[in-house]
């Protein structure tokens, strides 16, 4: 296990370089640049803010340079926000995505598992059905729908929550929900499809033949073997949904890190955009590193050389 944990981390020095190297020329390569205005800059300040920046040297050195900055976990400056480094931007931004993603995940994790395993554990009846109409709603209706949604119901109707910015425990419950819905109903759905798989299972009619209740069958011997599926959808959710969504936290108007990799994008800041991209890169791979790892302790069967 230890040997195919340090072959993975070795593999993920050289995926990271062709992501930063793509990422970097992707930018470079799109239309317009970092210090283009409406109105043209005299050529003598564009030249002096092309020298500040090292946007005057060729485009090798650009890149060298970029490249020896991640090697020091240095992003440089912000091209738009005066004053401001990426790593700053990133240091002060990420924890409000990491708090509003980590209880998204964990809202959806334990939701989506426990309907799908009730769904499936009670296959064809009227629950059944009900839990998958609801998830295939949940898939269905995007978050720029269902954040408003609960706008009206929760903060113009009933009056108990507030609208929106980032506060105490209050305010962070339908930016959670709006994040978790999707990913809840994927899970759900992963869920009952791997239970029913695992249910048919000679081990589980063992189990059975035994006297365990079904209750004891689920939740001792199928969950484990069950979950599997919804470990792998876990590896990029969970990446994805600890960043931040760009659109949760423009509804609900919070300081994450979604809004300043949607303004790098507009403005061609690309110290941002580039640093926000690596971030959510290194997030991937290590979640997806995780996944792996996780998959001995869930199945006996899988085994890592």
């Amino acid at each position: 296990m230890l040997s195919y944990i340090l072959r993975r981390i070795l593999w993920m020095i050289p995926t990271l370089w062709i992501v930063a190297t793509l990422a970097f020329l992707l930018m470079r390569a799109a239309p317009g640049g970092p210090f283009d205005a409406e109105r043209k800059l005299p050529p003598s300040i564009e030249k002096n803010i092309k020298a500040k920046y090292h946007y005057d040297e060729p485009l090798t050195k650009q890149y060298l340079r970029y490249l020896w900055g991640i090697v020091r976990l240095d992003f440089g400056p912000s091209l738009k926000l005066q004053g401001r480094s990426v790593n700053e931007i990133i240091a002060e931004a990420l924890p409000y995505s990491l708090t509003l993603g980590g209880l998204a995940l964990f809202l959806s994790l334990v939701v989506g598992v426990l309907i799908g395993a009730i769904a499936a554990a009670r296959q064809n009846s009227p629950l059944d059905y009900a839990v998958m109409v609801v998830a295939l709603a949940g898939i269905s209706i995007p978050t720029f729908v269902i954040g408003p949604l609960l706008i009206i119901v929760f903060v113009f109707i009933l009056r108990v929550l507030p609208v929106a910015q980032w506060g105490g425990p209050s305010h962070l419950v339908m930016p959670v929900i709006t994040l978790a819905a999707p990913f809840a109903a994927y899970i759900a759905r992963l869920m009952r499809a791997g239970m029913l798989d695992v249910l048919n299972q000679p081990f589980i009619k063992a189990a059975r033949a035994k006297g365990l209740s079904e209750c004891a069958v689920i939740y001792r011997h199928a969950l484990k073997v069950a979950i599997l599926p919804v470990v792998t959808f876990l590896g990029p959710a969970s990446a994805q949904i600890l960043t931040g969504s760009v659109v949760v936290e423009k509804i609900f108007n919070l300081p994450g890190l979604g809004r300043f990799f949607v303004n790098s994008a507009f403005n061609r800041d690309h110290t941002v955009a580039l640093g926000v991209a690596l971030l959510y890169c290194v997030m991937l791979l290590v979640f997806n590193l995780l996944v792996d790892i996780s998959y001995a302790f869930l199945d006996p069967r899988i085994r890592y050389k």
